[in-house]
């Protein structure tokens, strides 16, 4: 049975960089004037940006403390599923994110982070999202299961993307945290998804006609859809367990980032809600025998 992985379904519907509190962010890049406040990377809204005047910015997590009546109730947390979400960065930009402190750490300064922290990941967007000029999301799985497993209070990131023709950085949401990961069971009835995906994009317009036959439309966004569908699992399964928790705690109202395909992460991933709750159509064949099939679909439109 192989636990930790890199090949299959993935599904970040736990968030632990956003911290046990609303204010986790206490050291940042300022951000332009207007509505585009460093806390706008904690909205699931991925219109709402955070943006600097500038072609570089940092970001420091407190992933662990919160008031809890007269004491402080502190976490550590692990990281194996990192991304930003709606960027307008180059493939050029530079990203890297650092690792610092147990539960009880005190605030270090951005100079000791850089010099001191643990090194998660340093990279550039091409290398997590190939050639794609036109891919505004990135990814970033951690290969290796010892270092997916280390935790950390405190996480640094800092972006640097010098050739950007623009004159400012923005970025609509930043999610990190452990996935629910379905794993390669050979137990009869754990098998994940099917080879099929049905991924679909949509375009909403605004449209008004005109007099005699024409009309105006105003296109307002692309929205995707995914869905997968998984035949004859057991429901004692791992992987059948997994699922189960992640739509019984995020029903259809609650995002998660989903990732179908691992050595394309950017290629059919979603930041969506599911459609909706699956109907299932179970087979009892006898005790400690039970399987079902059932769709998971996934719309940004939701």
């Amino acid at each position: 049975m192989e636990i930790y992985n890199t090949t299959h379904l993935r599904m970040l519907w736990e968030f632990a960089l956003d911290g046990l509190k609303l204010q986790n962010i206490p050291l940042f890049t300022p951000a332009s004037s207007g509505d585009f406040g460093v806390l706008n990377i904690k909205n699931d809204i991925l219109e709402a940006l955070y943006r600097v005047p500038q072609k570089e910015f940092y970001i420091l997590f407190d992933c662990g403390a919160v008031p809890e009546g007269s004491n402080q109730r502190t976490k550590a947390i692990s990281i194996d599923t990192f991304a930003m979400l709606n960027t307008n960065l180059t493939l050029d930009a530079q990203i890297t994110l650092r690792g610092w402190g147990d539960a009880q750490a005190s605030i270090p300064s951005i100079n000791n982070m850089r010099n001191q922290a643990t090194i998660i990941f340093n990279t550039t967007k091409r290398q997590l999202c190939g050639n794609d000029d036109y891919q505004r999301d990135l990814i970033y799985l951690e290969p290796n299961e010892s270092m997916a497993i280390r935790k950390f209070r405190y996480f640094l990131l800092d972006v640097n993307d010098s050739t950007n023709q623009s004159n400012f950085l923005e970025v609509g949401r930043v999610l990190g945290g452990q996935s629910s990961i379905l794993i390669d069971d050979v137990t009869d009835g754990s098998n994940t998804f099917t080879d099929t995906i049905d991924f679909e994009e949509r375009s909403y317009t605004d449209k008004l006609d005109l007099n005699g036959f024409s009309s105006i439309a105003n296109e307002r966004a692309l929205k995707r859809s995914l869905g997968v569908e998984f035949k004859n699992m057991s429901i004692f399964s791992q992987n059948y367990l997994i699922l189960r928790k992640y739509w019984r705690y995020c029903r259809d109202t609650k995002k998660a980032l989903v990732i179908p395909i691992l050595d394309n992460p950017t290629g059919y991933h979603l930041f969506a809600k599911l459609d909706s709750l699956p109907k299932q159509k179970i087979k009892y064949v006898e005790k400690n025998h039970v399987y079902t099939d059932f769709n998971l679909t996934w719309d940004e439109a939701k």
